[in-house]
């Protein structure tokens, strides 16, 4: 951001140089980002690991289960989620309500539009 600024300020921002050392930083920038994206899990992972190898056989069964609670909630939650969804978005959006609610809304938002004083 400080060098697109300084580019503004000195009146550089449009020549070919200086947009294409724009255009280099974005493209490290966005492959930077990629790589940290794609490797800061891996590294949890390899930490989570070392330290269950040093705590031994109870911790692999106490990640196994902590991993099927939390794979089991969100499963369980998905599935409550859709089924509420799949009983009541049918019930609450029938077309005459929306017609009237399109209508109230229209109408309020032309009042709310139109100011309240104006100075000539």
């Amino acid at each position: 951001m400080l060098i697109g600024l300084c580019g503004g300020w000195f009146g550089i921002a449009d020549t070919t140089g200086f947009v294409a050392v724009i255009r280099l930083l974005a493209t490290f920038t966005s492959l930077f980002s990629t790589f940290l994206s794609f490797m800061i899990p891996l590294i949890i992972i390899a930490f989570i690991t070392v330290g269950m190898a040093e705590l031994g056989r109870k911790a692999n069964r106490l990640f196994g289960l902590t991993l099927l609670l939390a794979y089991g909630t969100t499963t369980i939650s998905g599935f409550l989620t859709f089924f509420i969804g799949k009983a009541f978005l049918p019930r609450s959006s029938n077309p005459s309500r929306a017609t009237f609610l399109r209508a109230t809304l229209s109408s309020r938002s032309s009042r709310l539009r139109s100011p309240r004083f104006s100075v000539s």
